[in-house]
């Protein structure tokens, strides 16, 4: 179910190299085998995200009950935008995020 939305995170991060150093775009896998995720991520040569494994409890000390989703955060980490993976427009997120910390520079 987690494919599609990671494969589009692939393909988002390729397209922007502006925001290499400022945007860090990080896949968090969920599967009961991490053994099996890591090789999925090999196997797909997901290496434009950060990959990391966590379990179903993990997510839900974050609050978090449905999965794919989507967290646009802050550098001071706060949750700029959070929405289902296939209802955030992630680019607009991103776009709007740098905007205000541009200003309050």
């Amino acid at each position: 179910a987690c494919l599609p939305p990671v494969t589009k995170l692939q393909k988002i991060v390729a397209a922007h190299p502006e925001w290499a150093g400022n945007v860090e775009v990080i896949a968090v896998s969920v599967d009961a085998d991490p053994a099996s995720a890591k090789e999925v991520i090999e196997k797909l040569e997901w290496h434009r995200t950060k990959n990391v494994i966590a379990s179903r409890d993990d997510l839900k000390l974050l609050n978090i009950s449905a999965i794919p989703v989507t967290i646009v955060l802050s550098t001071d980490g706060t949750i700029a935008n959070m929405a289902g993976s296939h209802a955030i427009q992630i680019e607009e997120a991103v776009s709007i995020l740098n905007q205000g910390q541009a200003s309050k520079s």
